[in-house]
């Protein structure tokens, strides 16, 4: 059975998004050369993976005035809202990235402390899938209880996909 979580203050809330964790990130790691951006060289740090993604999603944009506005922001969830903000957007061009970006972040960030890299890997193996109702995207689109049920999943889980390739790359 998939090890369910949902949000950063419960069980295994050090894999949500909006858990708390500072690294540093730089955009020219992901994209290489394949995008035009003015911050693609810059080094940030984050508070949570939920900033560097949207700060990720508005560099790959080339919005610079979003991602200085997301590397200023003082909560995951203002970053998620900046990050909604981001323009021009083109979901073609994130639908390409976004996993790239995710499995990007998610290394630095369990590679910056030992105690979340510790949980991440005394998973053993099993798959990891955030049971969010509201998210079909990143999550599985239906709750932890209905998942346990034997629901049929909704969504495509790319956080706890990227979370168990993150998992079998640093093992």
């Amino acid at each position: 059975m998939p090890l369910y979580f949902y949000g950063q203050d419960r069980k295994y809330g050090e894999f949500s998004n909006f858990y708390p964790c500072e690294f540093q990130l730089c955009a020219r790691d992901v994209f290489k050369e394949e995008i035009n951006s003015k911050m693609i060289d810059k080094t940030i740090t984050v508070s949570s993976s939920e900033q560097a993604i949207m700060y990720m999603k508005a560099v790959l944009m080339n919005d610079s005035e979003s991602a200085l506005l997301i590397e200023n922001a003082n909560s995951p969830s203002e970053s998620k809202h900046l990050g909604r903000n981001v323009t021009p957007f083109d979901d073609d061009i994130w639908k390409v990235w976004r996993e790239d970006i995710a499995v990007y972040v998610l290394t630095k960030k369990f590679s910056s402390s030992e105690h979340l890299l510790s949980v991440l890997k005394n998973t053993h193996g099993q798959d990891i899938a955030e049971a969010s109702a509201n998210d079909r995207i990143w999550g599985i689109g239906i709750g932890i209880k209905q998942a346990m049920g034997g629901v049929k999943w909704r969504g495509k889980n790319i956080l706890g996909r990227a979370l168990v390739t993150v998992r079998d790359n640093l093992e």
